[in-house]
């Protein structure tokens, strides 16, 4: 069994942690289901934070207005460099979270 199939159960049509023994265990789910529910938003989102939704959906003068002001605000740049102000615990739960998200896209790969 993969690690999620321990650690995150459906039930009711709802998603729900379980078995997680510590922070990290829960991260990692919650990232994983996150994934799950909300991959096309968390999809978006990086490519708002980037300034790319012009480049990967239909132009619009909304969405080039919004990659101009992200590129200008350097989001990625920010939160990267946010990441080296962290505690270790609280990047290890990052870390969590995403590796949890990574795991849901290898699995389920289009």
């Amino acid at each position: 069994k993969q690690w999620y199939q321990r650690r995150v159960a459906i039930t009711a049509g709802i998603l729900v942690a379980k078995g997680n023994n510590n922070d990290l265990d829960l991260y990692k789910s919650l990232g994983w289901m996150h994934a799950h529910d909300r991959y096309v938003q968390l999809f978006l989102h990086r490519l708002a934070a980037r300034g790319e939704l012009t480049a990967h959906l239909p132009f619009s003068d909304t969405s080039l207005k919004n990659d101009l002001k992200a590129k200008q605000m350097h989001l990625i740049e920010s939160a990267t460099e946010s990441l080296s102000h962290i505690d270790k615990k609280s990047l290890a739960l990052v870390e969590g979270y995403v590796d949890g998200v990574n795991a849901y896209l290898r699995e389920h790969a289009r």
